[in-house]
């Protein structure tokens, strides 16, 4: 398993010992490290490579074009 994260909820539950209440938890924690490691404190977006480091986890997942803002903090 290289990357649990990427997993669905069905993927998730043909492991042995997870069942949609476990599994759902598994994806709320992934999310959850996912929103937290994007509300840095004094994030600044001055390059490209900032907007790519800002953007990639919110939109790695995507299969069709988003738009984004950058929140306040």
């Amino acid at each position: 398993m290289d990357k649990l994260s990427s997993l669905s909820l069905k993927e998730l539950q043909e492991i042995k010992g997870i069942g949609p209440a476990k599994a759902m938890q598994i994806k709320a924690v992934f999310e959850l490290n996912k929103r937290c490691s994007l509300a840095k404190d004094g994030m600044h977006i001055r390059t490209a490579k900032d907007v790519f480091s800002y953007a990639s986890p919110k939109l790695c997942d995507k299969d069709k074009e988003h738009f984004i803002r950058k929140q306040q903090f």
